[in-house]
């Protein structure tokens, strides 16, 4: 399947595709950080049961999107609502609540949007919200609303005055912009449509919900089949500093968003008592004694350290015996100190009778590199920094 939506740390098809090789078809898969929904797609197209875990809205409803199965001629048909209702309401002030009735989230879009693209964006923002709230297919309301996000996050040109949002790096590149959002939008929804609509070729079933992977109360013990996932990095990608740009015209605020950024595993946020005895057993074995890492880097491993130990735990939780788990894993670099997160995550493993069957590494290409190797990194530790981990975990009592 194509790509329908930037993503900055894409799991690889291939290895979804070997994970479940071997599983019988109507087995139950998960992915508690479910991203851009890789593993979910494949599991559809293996017939099986999928689940689909993320605290970020935008991976939740990439995700879902992904997954759809809509009827091309409905969904055509709600396009053409929206662009008539977004013509028939002309000039006419649109409120917006979220945004309008908190000044950090307003500021914000004045900052990131000109008058020019922000007044439509407001527009379709305020039908979508409409559509939202009534019995409109669901399916058509989803696909309509990441359109709105494919011309918000972008390399370069966008509906807003920023650049390199599509790998979370964002900065306002300039002060005027000439984009025409309903132009760029109707091909956005129109790509989507042609996109999803030739290729959905799923037997499986699925269900994506917005969810914590260190909590998953919506997973019963023990009725799971396999897990495959890929955690973020310790220090990694910060997703929402770019995908709030679009976020923010699909009904959430900047406060929301902060506070799911800072309580998402690898963060670089930190958290005053994060601590754990065990946790700081594991960080003695992961990081070397000789280190450059300040106190606020230390806490940030340990916060990591216990985000693992949970996470673990909810997966030794969800598993069936003999279930496996397979997480594909990057290793860190804090001011030249190489940190090994696929042992951090071997050791939350055994905590919880996870217990590891495989262990492999795969070299990445540089174009796919999730994130760029630090300036001044030493040959021996740049090399790590090139590849991922891939743990198999079986679970055994």
């Amino acid at each position: 399947m194509r790509q329908i939506h930037p993503f900055p740390a894409r799991m690889a098809p291939e290895i979804a595709l070997k994970a479940m090789a071997s599983m019988k078809r109507g087995s139950t898969v998960l992915d508690p950080m479910v991203g851009s929904g890789t593993v979910i797609r494949q599991a559809l197209r293996n017939g099986h049961r999928a689940y689909g875990y993320d605290m970020d809205p935008l991976a939740v409803l990439m995700s879902k999107v992904s997954v759809s199965s809509p009827k091309e001629t409905l969904v055509q048909k709600h396009l053409d609502r929206l662009l008539y209702d977004l013509k028939a309401l002309g000039n006419s002030r649109v409120d917006l609540p979220w945004i309008d009735d908190d000044v950090e989230t307003l500021e914000f879009t004045k900052f990131w949007f000109a008058q020019k693209q922000r007044k439509k964006l407001r527009a379709i923002a305020f039908i979508l919200n409409e559509y939202r709230h009534s019995n409109m297919n669901k399916e058509s309301i989803n696909l309509l609303e990441l359109a709105l996000s494919r011309i918000i996050i972008t390399k370069k040109i966008g509906a807003s005055l920023a650049w390199d949002i599509s790998h979370s790096r964002p900065h306002r590149a300039k002060d005027t912009n000439d984009f025409d959002v309903v132009s760029g939008y109707t091909k956005s929804a129109l790509k989507l449509i042609e996109n999803l609509c030739s290729d959905c070729d799923f037997s499986g079933t699925a269900v994506i919900k917005s969810g914590d992977a260190r909590k998953m109360t919506g997973i019963d013990t023990a009725s799971i089949d396999a897990i495959v996932t890929s955690p973020p990095y310790l220090n990694a990608i910060d997703y929402l500093r770019g995908h709030k740009l679009a976020l923010v015209w699909l009904g959430h605020d900047i406060e929301k968003l902060r506070q799911i950024r800072a309580s998402s595993i690898g963060t670089e946020k930190t958290k005053n008592g994060a601590t754990h005895t065990i946790a700081e057993d594991i960080q003695r074995k992961v990081i070397p004694q000789k280190n450059d890492l300040q106190p606020n880097q230390i806490k940030m491993i340990n916060r990591y350290i216990v985000d693992a130990i949970n996470l673990m735990g909810e997966t030794s939780r969800v598993l069936k015996e003999n279930g496996k788990a397979i997480f594909v894993i990057g290793n860190s670099c804090l001011r030249s100190t190489h940190v090994e997160n696929s042992e951090i995550f071997k050791e939350a493993a055994r905590i919880h009778n996870l217990k590891v069957k495989h262990h492999t590494e795969r070299e990445l290409p540089q174009s796919s590199r999730y994130l760029p190797i630090p300036k001044g990194t030493k040959e021996a530790l740049g090399k790590r920094m090139r590849s991922e981990h891939v743990l198999t975990f079986v679970h055994k009592n």
